[in-house]
């Protein structure tokens, strides 16, 4: 059971970065992108993960909580997203 939530969190940090990486969004179209009708636990969980582990960035890093703030990849999240294509790549050969 555990493994199988730990699976659907790296699914969505995934579903995350892919969105983000064409164009920086607002929480709420971010929602929307990935389907989800609200900003759940789990979503906020996540974005909290991306934003610790430098995969995310605040477009406005000095007022997190400003009604125009936006979420974009950071070059490591990019690097990352890449790695885990190359890597399904490799895993369908």
């Amino acid at each position: 059971m555990l493994r199988r939530a730990q699976c659907k969190a790296q699914s969505r940090a995934q579903s995350i970065l892919s969105s983000l990486s064409a164009t920086p969004l607002a929480a709420a179209e971010l929602t929307q992108a990935l389907g989800l009708e609200s900003k759940t636990g789990s979503f906020k969980r996540t974005i909290k993960d991306l934003l610790e582990q430098n995969l995310i960035e605040y477009t406005i890093p000095d007022k997190p909580t400003s009604r125009l703030q936006k979420y974009r990849i950071t070059m490591k999240g990019l690097q990352i997203l890449k790695d885990i294509g190359s890597t399904k790549h490799i895993d369908k050969q």
